[in-house]
């Protein structure tokens, strides 16, 4: 991160240090989206590893050289994981004590098992007796549920204020989490402008959530004010820490997906 995005990066570090955020690094690594490939935690020092091979990073240009290797990671880490052979991104994994939501990317990604083989294979690693499916955002290239929903709390879920042609998908994804239960807060969207799909800039639901405080990607638009304020009033007990992001998120990815935090307390 500091030697490809070295103004970010510094901004960033200042940032976790303002909140008083316990920083480490991880070595090695040959990409920034540390979220994606770094192993899901279960439980306290109980981590799952999937295997991070997303196709993604073989079609339309081969860019395998950018998986790290996750076993030397955690081996410098000393951390250990227990093991799965089907194929997830972290970023494709939002849970909250025992409920996860990933899109369906995951079917797409391990072709060679039956939907109900991958259901059962993930419930069983990632311990949890139900896996909330919503539909891939088609103009998301990695499919990853982070960029559109997060957990607030057991009952309410945060999704993106879709607008114009991507109403069709907020539909979808709003009859799915009630059917489920969940209230919806909708969170600033601010994409519609970008140069390019890819870019992420005005993605402000993939924010980096802290115990003590909330680190929300800012961009220089009129939308920043609106989500500060909004996280504030959805977190009043924790520090809410602006940042500005553009860096990354013109490469597609913002503060969740470049942070892999992890809970030490019993």
């Amino acid at each position: 991160l500091s030697s490809s995005f070295p103004a970010f990066a510094k901004r960033f570090i200042q940032s976790l240090q303002s909140a008083n955020v316990l920083i480490a690094y991880l070595p090695g690594t040959k990409d920034i989206w540390s979220k994606d490939y770094m192993p899901i935690q279960r439980g306290i020092n109980d981590f799952v590893q999937f295997v991070y091979r997303p196709s993604y990073l073989f079609e339309p240009e081969d860019l395998s050289h950018t998986i790290s290797d996750v076993d030397a990671l955690c081996r410098a880490i000393g951390t250990t994981a227990v093991r799965s052979d089907i194929l997830v991104d972290g970023g494709n994994v939002v849970h909250y004590g025992n409920k996860v939501i990933m899109t369906d990317r995951v079917f797409e990604e391990n072709k060679q098992m039956s939907r109900k083989e991958v259901i059962a294979e993930l419930e069983r690693m990632l311990d949890v007796s139900g896996i909330i499916f919503i539909p891939a955002d088609k103009n998301d290239y990695c499919g990853h549920a982070d960029a559109m929903v997060r957990f607030l709390d057991e009952k309410t879920v945060l999704m993106n204020a879709y607008k114009y042609s991507d109403k069709k998908l907020a539909a979808s994804i709003q009859i799915i989490l009630k059917q489920k239960g969940f209230e919806i807060i909708p969170v600033p969207y601010d994409v519609y402008d970008n140069d390019s799909l890819d870019s992420a800039v005005g993605t402000y639901i993939n924010f980096l959530e802290m115990e003590q405080a909330i680190f929300v990607p800012i961009f220089n638009r009129d939308q920043d004010k609106n989500a500060i304020n909004l996280f504030a009033q959805l977190y009043p007990g924790r520090i809410i820490v602006p940042v500005l992001s553009t860096e990354i998120a013109e490469e597609g990815g913002v503060l969740n997906c470049i942070s892999w935090n992890i809970n030490k307390s019993a």
